[in-house]
């Protein structure tokens, strides 16, 4: 298999870790969104990452797609589950991760108004964007004050942690370590360990 994007990207990235989860072996193409936008349109017609190519040669691409065939018993792969199977379980795992997509969809979002010139980046939207991600954040450190990071990751972790380094890497001035020190101390718990270690977010 091969897997189209780069792992700043939080999306791109959780779906690498949840390939590691499942010890999937795949390829990469390292591409760019932005500086690669051509051969991106060839992986996925929206010139959007992830996508992943299957064995097969056909295209899966949307990372909550891509996890759930992944996650699909039909597809029979092996490795420990991203999802609870007890109901109540399952309805908090989905509350956070869609939480946490969605945070990271909001991070990207104001990462790509920093790239339109000054002249016309929409100061109205900045404020929104900045205020839903320290609405999510604030919202995420409630939970993650509860977390573990022992054990296996399921799938609100992948998402949770992929958010929280975006965004600590991209927007420090955004997530405040200090003042958000049990979401910190939840990330920096589980970057130490694999599967995060095997799909780390680029230092550079």
């Amino acid at each position: 298999m091969i897997l189209t994007g780069l792992y700043d990207s939080p999306f791109a990235r959780r779906v690498a870790l949840a390939l590691h989860v499942h010890a999937l072996p795949f390829e990469r193409q390292v591409l760019s969104v932005f500086g690669d936008f051509e051969a991106v349109m060839r992986a996925n017609p929206l010139g959007r990452a992830p996508a992943l190519q299957l064995d097969d040669g056909r295209i899966v691409s949307d990372s909550r797609a891509i996890i759930e065939w992944i996650e699909d018993p039909a597809a029979g792969f092996g490795g420990p589950k991203l999802i609870p199977e007890a109901p109540a379980a399952r309805v908090a795992m989905l509350e956070a991760e869609g939480l946490a997509i969605g945070l990271a969809d909001k991070g990207v979002a104001r990462s790509a108004e920093n790239r339109r010139p000054a002249q016309l980046q929409d100061r109205e939207q900045i404020l929104r964007l900045e205020k839903q991600l320290s609405s999510g954040l604030d919202w995420l450190e409630r939970w993650a004050d509860r977390r573990s990071t022992s054990g296996e990751p399921d799938r609100a972790d992948l998402a949770a942690v992929c958010a929280a380094t975006y965004l600590a890497h991209k927007w420090p001035g955004v997530f405040d370590a200090d003042a958000r020190p049990a979401l910190e101390h939840y990330r920096a718990g589980w970057e130490a360990r694999a599967p995060f270690t095997q799909a780390p977010f680029p230092a550079e």
